[in-house]
């Protein structure tokens, strides 16, 4: 199955077949090569292990430009929207706009449904660059990795969905951080909700996973005397 982009017609994603795996760990490998001996860390059949351990043929696609195979994309469903497991463009065709590309298809699949995007990245690799330009944010940083994510997007999304993901997680979050900054009142809250139903992300950060804050949230969300407020009340 081929599927043309939308915002590149140049670009294919190709379905791959599960005997496809061995030249999916050939251009792993060749994409992720510089970077792993940049830190001493290339192990080719560690890299192989490692694919095989989540290889999934049905979230796997080729890219495929002009008839040749220069990449590959991995995409998975997550229990708070999408994880973006690969993204890997032979060094050859690097810099050409390919990833961006099917980027932003991803980035289109996840609006649909005003999902998530997570992703996670190798500490010296240039692609934490390129996350952070197309509007990743860092969340976490392991020994070896970096891991980021891309806010929920709400344009184009239908209106249940919308009203689903405020009720069940940005109005919590929302109100629990006004509520921290001491400032709680229920205008100021609406105004909160507006912003992002309109702007598809809150505005403000909360830049810390307090455990004090996070045990707030679950007790409001246990309370039936939490707030109500969606967006059939703006």
């Amino acid at each position: 199955m081929q599927q043309i982009l939308e915002n590149d017609p140049d670009i294919t994603l190709v379905t791959v077949q599960p005997e496809d795996f061995e030249t999916l760990v050939a251009i792993r490998i060749e994409a992720m090569r510089e970077s792993l001996e940049r830190v001493g860390r290339f192990d080719p059949v560690r890299a192989q292990e490692r694919f095989r351990e989540g290889f999934s043929a049905s979230c796997t696609h080729y890219i495929q430009v002009a008839g040749s195979k220069v990449g590959f994309v991995v995409v998975k469903p997550s229990s708070d929207g999408l994880l973006l497991d690969h993204l890997y463009i032979k060094p050859a065709v690097q810099g050409q706009g390919i990833g961006a590309a099917v980027l932003r298809q991803v980035f289109a699949q996840a609006d649909a449904t005003a999902s998530t995007v997570r992703v996670g990245a190798l500490k010296e690799s240039d692609s934490n660059r390129f996350y952070v330009r197309h509007g990743f944010q860092l969340v976490e940083s392991g020994e070896f990795d970096n891991y980021y994510l891309r806010p929920q997007r709400f344009e184009g999304a239908p209106m249940a969905s919308i009203n689903v993901r405020i009720e069940d997680d940005l109005k919590a979050r929302a109100y629990l951080e006004l509520e921290r900054l001491g400032a709680t009142s229920s205008e100021l809250l609406r105004q909160t909700l507006q912003y992002v139903a309109e702007h598809g992300q809150l505005p403000f950060m909360m830049t810390e996973e307090d455990e004090a804050l996070l045990a707030t949230v679950r007790e409001r969300l246990a309370s039936p005397q939490r707030v109500k407020v969606s967006l059939d009340d703006l």
